[in-house]
Parts: structure tokens; C-alpha cells; sequence
């Protein structure tokens, strides 16, 4: 029977429901697909004073059961399901407006005495509600002047000079290029008249949480195959039907950019065939998956299990307990789940095979990931500009925090990209790619020729290889070699182009793109990179942001600049020439190959027969025709990056760098 009172600290009814007391229950969390809502519907079916609450910022759609996989109708009649299919599918909802929906649950569940059990994939949701978040009030008003008329006609640095006039502390968390978070810090500033703020780290990890979570990590391999089939499933259950009737509904834009609703939207305008619509789906499925992870390792209060009968398991423990809302449950807390899948699916026991194994029986599923301060050796490259600190894997790898630090090209290193080789087998690297701010990041052309180089001079691997990345497995090989700067070449995947209907282009290299046509260069010249990569950051929600080309047509292609993900402005980008080159030969302009003209040098892309596309780089004289390139690796379906790679320094960092 729940508690409704005698324990310590303020509810998350208190704060939201208005109500006084707490309520015991559970928060499920793990990535998609690995079984959060089975494992829920177990523990509900053996503690029947539990019920269920979807925290999905997806699920609380009427019209997508399909697409957000939401349990059958009797079940959800069954178990009590709340905060689902309760708002109409045209209506953008926010984590405010759930918080509110979840108090007036929470004021139900206490009248009947039960208590609430949170399963759901939006991390954030779940942190706010065990963390007993309120969001600070603004005002719909105040919030549409200044989408209006401040932030259209005024810059952000001087919008970010008048929110340090009104919430100086506010501005410590701020990032002036991050609009929409100036744009609401702003907004609580304004319609609080100073009384109210955002400052503050209400939805961090250090504090105690209101309910214990439990994470549900699978084995790789496992969660790959369970993704296939997920997948499987929702198509022949009429996924693709689903997604037409709701496109005559005029979704809101949370909609419209779950996965599987753009994809499929592109199958039925004839775009793509259903075949290629199912496997971006799963490669954006994979993607999602390592963000929700990444964000949940953050958070040393869960506790991890491999399987839906450990997690029954542990969720007797806890409940026989009492619920104890500090992380204090008689078991040992794991800061990382057992396995991480990559999208490489056959490789993944590679990346798990660097987490540490637990010593006794009782600690074989959950276990403590003990961080430690790490000192790496490093070595400098640049390709056309392009710039990455690449070292290898010294045990676990290091925070974003400790990342952010060592790119940072005033108090770091500096560098455009972090990446670590992990050389356990040798006959197949994986590569772990870092950007600028600390997030992982699926491909990068130029880095993975850096690599290349590094592979072959630091450790005698041969001249061809392979190598695993988060975008799949890919092939280096060596072209030209002098004392520093080498010619390699390197596979780039397949490329998926998607029309959008305001004339821009959505391209998939294994990575994301969004890419901006422009009619002369006087335009392109014009474009402020900074500021508007960072506001295609914020619109790119799925995706975690997106890397963002404007372009504009030259004599034998185009010419571009670049926006990337996690960076910024750079001087190069590989993939994003491939985006961009891609772009251009559906426009017309180019036939086999393209010139693109990258600030930091010039690409050859260059088509071969099929769905694929080529990527070279001529590093000679610009007078001299392009080098010739004959793919003898994987044929047709591949992409080829040509260019140069240069060593600059090896060094060590400093320890504190890498210190937890």
C-alpha cells in the first residue's frame, strides 16, 4: 500500500498536483526497443497497486499506436495506462504541459490508493519526474513577441546582453547561440517580472531522486535484432497506413518528425522504395538508441539489468523495500548499462568488451562502473583543414565534460573532433568519433582518413583495411605517402536524398544533412554559418542536430559551407561534400563528377553506377585533372572520400583534462 506520508523532502505531486505527501513507485528507462514496456507490464501484473504511466513525448498522440509501438488496447484497458493517446495528433505538447497532465494522475492514484509505475523513452520526461522538476512559468504572450519581433530583428548577442540584465545567473547556463533557450530564458524572465529564473541544475544527477529507476540494457547483438523486428512488426501491422491517415490530420511537428512518419511519408510520395524507407528507419532507430544511452549512463542513480526477468527481479527487491527515493537500495548502482549497441550490429561485442565484468554471482547483471582519471597519448591531424585528436581506448571511455574540455581551442587542445581507436582485435578498429561539445558522432570522412594514416604509421597495419564506425563497417586504403602528409582514400556508405517542402534537402550519409541551395555567392557569402547552423541545431530534434550545407552552383559543381553538428563552422567536411555534391547531380548540375569547393580546399565526388555515390579529393595542382579512381571493394554500393592527411604534433595532455 502506498505511503502517503513520513518521508523526507518535497513530491513530485507536491509540486506539480498541489497536494501534500508522496506516492512509492518505479521509473522503467533504457533506449527503444530493449523491452521497457513488457518489463513494466510484468511488474504491474505482480504488484497490481502499480500503474503504469507512459513518459513518451510521442505516445501521448492519439492516431500513432503503430509508429510509437504502444501496448494493445486490452492491455492498456487492463493495466490502468495513463498519458496515453490522450492529445490530438495536430497539438504540439510540451514537458510542461505533461507535468501538469501527470499531476492531476498523480491526485487519482492517491484517492485510490496506488502508486505510479513510469515506463517511457524521452529521458528528459523521466529525469524531470524523478528529479521532482517544475518547470518555471512564462507566458504564451511574452513567448510569441519574442519569436516575433526580439529574436527576428535583433541579434542574439544583444538578446543575450538583455537576459543578463534581467537573470544575470541565468546566463552561466545559457548558450547565447542556442536561440530557443535563450528565447525561453528570456520569456520566464520577462513574465515573472525577475522573480522567477531557469538558472539552476534542477535536472541533474547529483541529488536524490523521488523514485529508484530501473535500466533495462540488452546484449547488443540482442537489441539490434529485437530492432529488426520491432520494425518487422509495426510494417506488416499497417505502419505504412498509419502514417497516411495522419498526414491528412495535419500533424503538429513532433509528429511529423517521429521516426518512422518521415520515412514512410517519403515511400508513399514515391520518393524512396519501402525498402530503403525500413532501413533509414532502422538506421535512425540505431541512432536514437545511442543518444538515450549516452544521456542515461550519465545517471549513476540507475540501476542496470540485462533482462526483463532481472528486472522483475530487482523490482520486488525494491518494492518489499519500501521505494527508498535515494538510489539506496541494498544493491550496487551501475553508471553504464552491460552493452551499448552500435549500428554496426555484428561488431558490437567489440564495444561492449570495454565495460567492466562483474566479479561474483550477485554482481553478474548489476554491477558499479567505477570512473577513473585518464591520461592519453595523442596525435594531431588535419585533413583539408578538417582537425582531430586521435588516441586509442584506455579502458572506459572519457565524459563528454572531459571531451568538451580537451577540444576547447583556448583552455584544451583544440581540435575540431576527438577520436579513439580501440585496437582489441586489430584486424577490424573501432573507431569512436567525439565532437566539439562533447556528443558522439556517427562518420566522419576526413577523420576516418586521419585514422587511416595513424593506423598504418603508428601500428604497421596494412596500406587496406577495415574499420568499424557507429555508421558501419568502412575501408581505408593507402594511395601516396611522403614524410607527413599521406593520400588516402576511404568508403562512405550509401546516400539517401529526402525533398523537403520548402525546397531543401535532407540527405543521409550515414550521418545527418540538411542542404540549402542558393542562387549566386554574394548569397552565400552573406549567410552568418554561426548563426544559422545553430538554429537548424534546435529545429533537428530526432536527430540530436544535424549537420547543415549552403551551396550554390559553380563551373564544374558547387561551391559550400558547412555547419557541423556538435562543432560549428568548419573548414571542411567530407560527408557534408558528399551531401552536397549529391544535391547537385539531382539538380542537374553534375553527371559523374563534382567539384566541390570546401574553404579549406576542394572535393571530387565522384558517382558510380547504382544508389551510391564516390567521393575523391584532388590533391594536386588545381590544374591538373582529378586522380582516377576504380573502387575493387564492395562495388556499387559504396562511396570513395579521396584526400590528404596531415600529421602535426603527438603530445600528452595534462592529467586534469581527463580527471572525473
Amino acid at each position: 500500500m502506498a505511503r502517503l506520508v513520513g518521508r523526507g523532502g518535497r513530491s513530485l505531486i507536491a509540486e506539480v498536483g498541489g497536494q501534500t505527501g508522496t506516492i512509492d513507485g518505479l521509473a522503467i528507462v533504457g533506449p527503444t526497443a530493449s523491452g521497457k514496456t513488457d518489463l513494466a507490464n510484468a511488474i504491474a501484473l505482480r504488484h497490481r497497486d502499480l500503474v503504469p504511466i507512459a513518459v513518451d513525448a510521442l505516445s501521448v498522440y492519439d492516431g500513432l499506436p503503430i509508429t510509437t509501438a504502444m501496448p494493445a488496447a486490452a492491455v492498456i484497458e487492463e493495466l490502468g495506462y495513463r498519458c496515453v493517446a490522450h492529445v490530438p495528433v495536430d497539438v504540439e505538447y510540451s514537458l510542461g504541459q505533461f507535468l501538469h497532465d501527470l499531476g492531476v494522475e498523480f491526485a487519482r492514484l492517491r484517492d485510490q490508493w496506488q502508486r505510479p509505475l513510469f515506463v517511457g523513452g524521452t529521458a528528459l520526461w523521466i529525469r524531470a519526474i524523478v528529479n521532482g522538476f517544475v518547470p518555471p512559468r512564462g507566458a504564451p504572450g511574452v513567448r510569441g513577441w519574442l519569436e516575433t519581433r526580439l529574436l527576428d530583428e535583433v541579434d542574439d548577442r544583444s538578446a543575450f546582453h538583455l537576459l543578463s540584465q534581467l537573470d544575470p545567473a541565468a546566463t552561466e547556463g545559457v548558450d547565447p547561440r542556442n536561440r530557443r533557450r535563450l528565447q525561453r530564458a528570456l520569456e520566464v524572465a520577462l513574465a515573472s517580472g525577475g522573480t522567477e529564473s531557469v538558472a539552476g541544475n534542477r535536472l541533474g544527477t547529483d541529488g536524490p531522486q523521488l523514485y529508484p529507476q530501473i535500466g533495462l540494457a540488452l546484449p547488443a547483438d540482442l537489441l539490434e535484432r529485437r530492432i529488426r523486428a520491432r520494425i518487422e512488426s509495426q510494417i506488416a501491422d499497417g505502419w505504412v497506413d498509419e502514417v497516411a491517415r495522419v498526414l491528412t490530420m495535419n500533424p503538429s511537428r513532433t509528429a511529423r518528425v517521429a521516426i518512422g512518419v518521415a520515412e514512410l511519408t517519403a515511400y508513399l510520395e514515391g520518393q524512396v522504395t519501402l525498402d530503403e524507407a525500413i532501413e533509414t528507419i532502422a538506421r535512425r532507430t540505431r541512432r536514437l538508441v545511442k543518444r538515450q544511452l549516452s544521456w542515461l549512463r550519465r545517471d549513476p542513480r540507475i540501476t542496470w539489468v540485462p533482462s526483463i526477468d532481472h528486472g522483475i527481479e530487482l523490482a520486488d527487491r525494491l518494492l518489499s523495500q519500501g521505494c527508498a527515493p535515494t538510489g539506496d537500495h541494498g544493491v550496487r548502482l551501475s553508471t553504464s548499462p552491460p552493452g551499448v549497441a552500435d549500428s554496426a550490429g555484428r561488431d558490437s561485442q567489440v564495444m561492449a568488451g570495454n565495460q567492466r565484468r562483474p566479479s561474483s554471482v550477485d554482481e553478474q547483471w548489476v554491477y558499479t562502473h567505477e570512473r577513473r582519471s585518464v591520461v592519453l597519448e595523442l596525435v594531431k591531424f588535419t585533413g583539408a583543414g578538417n582537425d582531430f585528436l586521435i588516441g586509442e581506448v584506455v579502458g572506459a571511455l572519457p565524459d563528454a565534460e572531459a571531451i568538451t574540455a580537451l577540444l576547447d581551442r583556448s583552455y584544451g587542445i583544440g581540435a575540431d573532433g576527438l577520436i579513439l581507436v580501440d585496437l582489441a582485435d586489430k584486424d577490424r578498429p573501432v573507431m569512436h568519433l567525439f565532437n566539439q561539445d562533447g556528443s558522439r558522432a556517427e562518420m566522419s570522412g576526413n577523420g576516418l582518413r586521419c585514422l587511416g594514416h595513424y593506423l598504418v604509421a603508428r601500428h604497421g597495419l596494412p596500406p587496406s583495411q577495415s574499420i568499424v564506425t557507429d555508421a558501419g563497417l568502412r575501408h581505408y586504403r593507402l594511395v601516396e605517402k611522403s614524410n607527413w602528409a599521406w593520400v588516402g582514400e576511404t568508403t562512405m556508405g550509401s546516400v539517401v536524398l529526402t525533398v523537403e517542402a520548402d525546397g531543401s534537402f535532407l540527405v543521409d550519409v550515414g550521418n545527418p544533412h540538411r542542404v540549402i541551395v542558393l542562387d549566386s555567392l554574394a548569397a552565400l557569402e552573406d549567410v552568418d554559418i554561426a548563426t544559422e547552423g545553430a538554429r537548424y541545431q534546435e529545429e533537428a530534434i530526432e536527430t540530436d542536430g544535424i549537420n547543415v550545407e549552403w551551396m550554390v552552383r559553380s563551373e564544374d559543381g558547387c561551391v559550400m559551407r558547412v555547419f557541423e553538428r556538435g562543432v560549428g563552422p568548419t573548414m571542411a567536411c567530407g560527408t557534408g561534400s558528399v551531401a552536397v555534391a549529391r544535391v547537385a547531380r539531382h539538380l542537374g548540375w553534375v553527371r559523374e563528377l563534382a567539384a566541390v569547393e570546401n574553404p579549406g580546399g576542394e572535393l571530387m565526388v565522384h558517382f558510380v553506377p547504382g544508389p551510391a555515390t564516390r567521393l575523391t579529393m584532388d590533391v594536386s595542382d588545381s590544374h591538373q585533372p582529378p586522380l582516377d579512381i576504380t573502387s575493387d571493394i564492395g562495388g556499387d554500393d559504396e562511396v570513395w572520400l579521396r584526400g590528404p592527411s596531415l600529421l602535426i604534433a603527438d603530445m600528452t595532455p595534462a592529467g586534469w583534462l581527463f580527471s572525473s
